[in-house]
């Protein structure tokens, strides 16, 4: 429910066309007690000529700790964006004090760059 009303909230902001959510429930893992979940995510709006980010944060016990939409007038590619919000997600964990943190995205390209497991080498755009 929270989750539905911060895409809601979001796609306001952005003046994007209203979607609708799943309502398939989808189990989070929780971290380890003490350590907390930065889940991020990116989208571009070719549209719009825009792209947002989204991240939450949750401790063990799934609570919500931090959330945050942002959108960014910025000429991004998916791949950037999808970088962008590891960045702001590690940002918001450390504005509120949370330094035992484990970053989760759906960007695979910018995950493996970030744990340097890419092969081939990352575009260099993901490190300006």
């Amino acid at each position: 429910m929270e989750a539905n009303a911060l895409v809601e909230e979001f796609s306001e902001q952005l003046g994007a066309p209203k979607t609708t959510c799943p309502t398939e429930n989808r189990k989070m893992d929780p971290p380890s007690e003490g350590w907390y979940k930065v889940n991020v995510d990116g989208a571009v709006f070719k549209e719009s000529g825009n792209c947002g980010i989204g991240i939450v944060i949750r401790n063990e016990r799934g609570e919500i700790m931090g959330a945050m939409s942002k959108r960014l007038d910025l000429p991004l590619g998916a791949l950037e964006v999808e970088a962008k919000a590891f960045e702001e997600g590690m940002l918001l964990a450390w504005d509120l004090g949370l330094k035992h943190i484990v970053l989760e995205g759906d960007a695979q390209g910018v995950t493996n760059a970030l744990t340097g497991c890419s092969s081939p080498l990352p575009p260099q755009s993901l490190f300006k």
